[in-house]
């Protein structure tokens, strides 16, 4: 087991240490959350059915970087990974308008007895 490591630490031509990795990282996926939340913010104003339709477009984005080899390296990856990110985030947008918390609720009351 030793000997494929050392081959494949030989065939590398740099090497990260483990915490510059994980700060790459890190920082792919704050910025990736900050399209989604970018997204939910200019999607406020959407449909359900357009939200629903991004949605799903959003997951099927998702699967196709499962299965494609391309969409997952280098600046086209960076570029899906993105894009994936704000269209969730669109479809996320009505839902966060429709909550029970943010909606007024217009309460009658009973007119006064003379």
């Amino acid at each position: 087991m030793d000997d494929a490591r050392s081959a494949f630490a030989a065939r590398s031509s740099a090497q990260a240490s483990t915490a510059t990795l994980l700060g790459q990282v890190m920082f792919l996926v704050a910025v990736a959350i900050a399209f989604m939340a970018l997204g939910t913010y200019v999607g406020r104003e959407l449909s359900i059915g357009t939200a629903r339709i991004l949605s799903f477009a959003g997951f099927g984005m998702l699967i196709a970087s499962a299965f494609v080899q391309r969409l997952r390296v280098g600046p086209l990856g960076i570029s899906w990974l993105y894009a994936t990110a704000l269209v969730i985030g669109l479809g996320l947008g009505p839902v966060t308008t429709s909550s029970p918390t943010t909606r007024r609720r217009s309460r009658r009351r009973p007119a006064a007895r003379r």
